[in-house]
Formats: structure tokens, C-alpha cells, sequence
């Protein structure tokens, strides 16, 4: 079971079978979990582009920095001001 299925399990929701092929977790407004990254395309301070299936999403913010990006789990932290997809 993943990261962002065992919040969905904590919190008592459930995943409908249509949902998006990738699940991005937005913490406090202080960390981004991305789950199915398939790459990332842009990274500076104030911004990380990530390629997910079937388009990208943009993090913006101030300090950002990747704390993981392995086997498509991505973690972004800083101050997350916005996620929109691209």
C-alpha cells in the first residue's frame, strides 16, 4: 500500500476507480507529495515542473527542494504558494 493510500485509509475515504492515473498530496503548504512522476522536467527555487501521465504539473513556491524522487514517489518542500496542471 502506498503513502497517500494509507491517508485515504486514515481518513476513511476511498479511491474511486475512475481517479486520476497520478496523486498529488499538497502538506500544510509546506510539502508536495507526488505519487506516479514520471520525471522531472524543470527545477529551480520557485518552481518544479513534473512530467506525470498523460501531461505535467507545475509546484510553485519559495525554496522549493525535492527531498525524494525515487521509483515515481516525488516529495517537494518549501513554502508551496500553488499546483496546477499543465
Amino acid at each position: 500500500m502506498s503513502f497517500i493510500d494509507n491517508i485515504y485509509e486514515a481518513l476513511g475515504e476511498e479511491l474511486l476507480p475512475d481517479a486520476p492515473s497520478f496523486r498529488a498530496l499538497l502538506i500544510g503548504g509546506r510539502a508536495c507529495y507526488v505519487e506516479n512522476a514520471k520525471s522531472i522536467i524543470k527545477y529551480s527555487e520557485q518552481e518544479v515542473a513534473v512530467a506525470i501521465p498523460k501531461g505535467q504539473i507545475l509546484i510553485k513556491g519559495e525554496a522549493l527542494n525535492v527531498k525524494k524522487y525515487c521509483e515515481g514517489d516525488l516529495v517537494v518542500c518549501g513554502k508551496i504558494t500553488g499546483i496546477e496542471r499543465v
